[in-house]
């Protein structure tokens, strides 16, 4: 009744007035699917770099694995046996709302023992630096080959990237992962 007398044409009296909605929305929007189509503004393999130093440097091969809209990123700790990770960083995003969630999905293949995933979310300085972010950060280190999803949350408005760093600490050679599905979602 409340929102009808709004549209009833029938009454003598004109009623005008407003009535307030309250609520919220769920804004997600994909920031890499590695797919052939609609990839997002990550989602090539040229907006990751390798971004190792010392021991690290130079570790990461990033390719696609996978086609059409299976796609997806490979990073592999190609250190031959040697110590050392790969260590590469996504290109820049904004986050323009607070309280919001960076996801992804990834897939181990080949993990032996010693093998590690790790990733953190990094900050831009005003001096063009980069930090790492507290409490941004996690590892996966269980043998498990199915896909699992990550997320990061709680993340203010800013300017980031996204390091992921993987380690063949094994030393088969053989550990990659593979990365999909990198949305941010906010409630506004």
């Amino acid at each position: 009744k409340d929102y009808l007398q709004f549209f009833d044409n029938t009454a003598d009296n004109i009623t005008t007035g407003s009535v307030s909605f309250s609520g919220t929305h769920t804004e997600t929007e994909v920031l890499g699917n590695f797919s052939t189509s609609n990839a997002g503004k990550l989602g090539s393999k040229n907006n990751w770099k390798d971004i190792g130093t010392g021991n690290n440097a130079g570790k990461a091969t990033i390719d696609y694995t996978g086609s059409g809209d299976g796609r997806s990123l490979l990073i592999d700790d190609n250190n031959n046996n040697s110590s050392g990770s790969a260590v590469v960083a996504s290109d820049s995003f904004t986050i323009t709302n607070n309280n919001t969630t960076l996801s992804f999905n990834y897939t181990q293949s080949d993990r032996k023992s010693g093998d590690s995933f790790s990733w953190k979310l990094q900050s831009l300085n005003t001096n063009g630096t980069w930090t790492d972010v507290s409490g941004k950060s996690d590892s996966y280190n269980d043998n498990s080959t199915s896909t699992r999803t990550a997320n990061i949350t709680n993340i203010s408005k800013g300017e980031y990237r996204l390091v992921l760093t993987v380690d063949d600490g094994s030393r088969n050679g053989e550990y990659s992962v593979k990365v999909d599905n990198i949305t941010i979602s906010a409630s506004v």
